[in-house]
């Protein structure tokens, strides 16, 4: 890329490329070495040079962790969200989160010591 792409554009915008240009000129030696550089290294350390990329976590299905919650918590009652993940190695954020809004829509009921499940019959009108 050259000076010449800025060529009629406004003078201001022409004065930002040109000093662009002109710092780029000044640093490709450096590029140069640092590519260099990366060369022998990943020639000498292969393995750590190149790490394979963790695999992205994939979401899981749908109302599967609201499942693992309620599952959890019919074997664990008054269970926190980090007790939960510790059993069942689910992360403990994304398990937070679940069992915050299920106790936000009155899925589950929260104590001083960690959360229980609703029983839905006391929440029915007419029912004793």
């Amino acid at each position: 890329m050259s000076a010449e792409c800025c060529a009629g554009a406004a003078p201001a915008v022409s004065e930002i490329c040109a000093a662009a240009h002109r710092r780029l000129l000044e640093l490709e030696p450096y590029l140069r070495e640092a590519r260099r550089l990366h060369a022998i290294l990943d020639a000498a350390l292969p393995s750590i040079s190149h790490p394979k990329p963790t695999p992205d976590r994939t979401r899981a299905p749908t109302g599967t962790n609201k499942q693992l919650i309620l599952r959890e918590l019919a074997q664990h009652p008054g269970s926190t969200a980090a007790q939960i993940a510790a059993r069942t190695g689910r992360p403990r954020t994304v398990l937070a989160s679940s069992v915050s809004r299920m106790a936000r829509h009155g899925e589950l009921t929260r104590t001083d010591t960690g959360f229980h499940i609703t029983d839905r019959r006391s929440l029915t009108p007419g029912r004793a």
